[in-house]
């Protein structure tokens, strides 16, 4: 989030597209520390002398895993692959990392093995519990999703397997796990910070916030309404989102006159909540909105709509996108 664009503090134009954090560069770093602090426990084949002449040896270490590139968040998930083979590509490439178990500090290579879960618990529970029951694998990834994080590491139990989760944010399932599970995305407490600094920067003084069920979505609410709390602002009202009754609510919502609403939901609710805001006339001076950093969002709400939501995300692949109108998103917040 950037709050030094033009007009109005609230105006981050293209649904929010600039990054909270920084993008792949300390993704990879973190990633590779971690990575990297770990390889005393990985067992794996070296490739032996050859020809009486000892070659330059390399241990492949196996890095399995689940996504749900055919499930509800397909494209998150692709995304999130790409990412994680980029990695693989870079590690493989590099020839920097070492394997200082194997007895003579021999090149580190990386083999990804990533199966479709369909965006399914009951995949993501036969996943991972065939990957720790063959024993075979050094290092797991988790699915992208919060909820299949879950059930992933409730299939993982108490096996002494490292694993990562590309897309936890919920500080509970990282204190469930028994301390091998990480994860480079900032918490819910981290998401909700930079929004709040920049909602505090404008000299707003009440907000209202609205939360829909699961616990992504309860535990990223609860951190806005602790920033705000810490920020002096007024929080009129936090209540559970009902898709069947949105409406309603937000009629309820305006009725109460924030100056920023916060919407902690998935897609589909993002957009009742938007949209019935405006078929109302509500409009706060600023709404923070989760998964509304993406075009099919913007293509849903309208460009009216989707110009002025903050929506906080941990990166994102561009900073500069085209732009019909204005050449690029930067292009559009100079103007």
């Amino acid at each position: 989030l950037r709050p030094r664009l033009a007009r109005s503090p609230w105006r981050l134009g293209h649904a929010g597209r600039h990054p909270v954090m920084a993008s792949w560069h300390r993704w990879l770093l973190v990633f590779g520390l971690a990575f990297a602090s770990s390889l005393g426990v990985v067992r794996a084949q070296l490739d032996g002398a050859s020809g009486g002449q000892r070659r330059r040896r390399s241990v492949v270490v196996r890095m399995s895993g689940s996504l749900g590139f055919s499930g509800p968040q397909g494209k998150r998930a692709r995304t999130a692959e790409r990412g994680i083979r980029l990695l693989a590509e870079t590690v493989n490439a590099s020839r920097k990392f070492r394997h200082f178990a194997a007895g003579s500090g021999a090149d580190l290579l990386l083999r990804i093995d990533i199966q479709d879960d369909e965006g399914l618990h009951s995949h993501v529970g036969r996943i991972y519990k065939d990957l720790v029951d063959q024993g075979e694998v050094p290092f797991l990834l988790g699915p992208y999703s919060t909820s299949l994080s879950e059930k992933a590491i409730e299939a993982i139990g108490d096996a002494n397997v490292l694993t990562f989760m590309p897309g936890v944010v919920a500080p509970r399932i990282l204190e469930s796990a028994i301390g091998n599970v990480f994860t480079t995305s900032p918490t819910a407490i981290d998401l909700a910070a930079r929004a709040m600094e920049v909602v505090e920067a404008s000299g707003a003084q009440s907000v209202a916030i609205i939360a829909d069920s699961g616990l992504f979505n309860i535990e990223l609410c609860d951190a806005f309404s602790k920033h705000a709390t810490r920020a002096g602002l007024r929080v009129l009202v936090k209540f559970r989102l009902d898709k069947e009754a949105v409406t309603e609510q937000v009629r309820h919502l305006k009725s109460l006159v924030p100056e920023v609403l916060v919407g902690c939901s998935d897609q589909q609710g993002a957009e009742q909540i938007l949209i019935s805001a405006r078929a109302m006339n509500f409009v706060p001076k600023a709404a923070i909105i989760t998964d509304a950093a993406s075009e099919i969002f913007v293509r849903s709400v309208g460009p009216a709509i989707a110009n002025y939501v903050i929506s906080p995300v941990p990166w994102y692949p561009s900073l500069d996108l085209p732009c019909p109108v204005f050449g690029s998103s930067l292009g559009f917040a100079t103007a």
